[in-house]
């Protein structure tokens, strides 16, 4: 899955993308959830794969990644010279 599959797919409240499935990171640290199979699980102790990213970072990089397609593929009103 690609950085925008990741952001378009994630469900509501995930935080995090494993390389297999999202994770909620609860903001009191005592609880951990994993979505995978399309339903959310409770995680008893969190261990986190070494491909572990934010969603948040990922939606910073579409946003980057997006930001510089739009300076490379000119705009249509550089193309009839307007």
């Amino acid at each position: 899955m690609n950085n925008q599959e990741i952001i378009d797919n994630a469900p509501e409240s995930a935080t995090h993308w494993d390389g297999d499935g999202y994770v909620v990171i609860s903001k009191n640290k005592n609880n951990y959830f994993s979505h995978k199979r399309s339903k959310w699980a409770t995680v008893y102790e969190l261990v986190l794969e070494p491909e572990t990213r934010s969603l948040a970072d990922i939606r910073r990089i579409v946003e980057l990644e997006n930001h510089i397609q739009s300076l490379l593929v000119p705009s249509p009103r550089t193309w009839d010279g307007g």
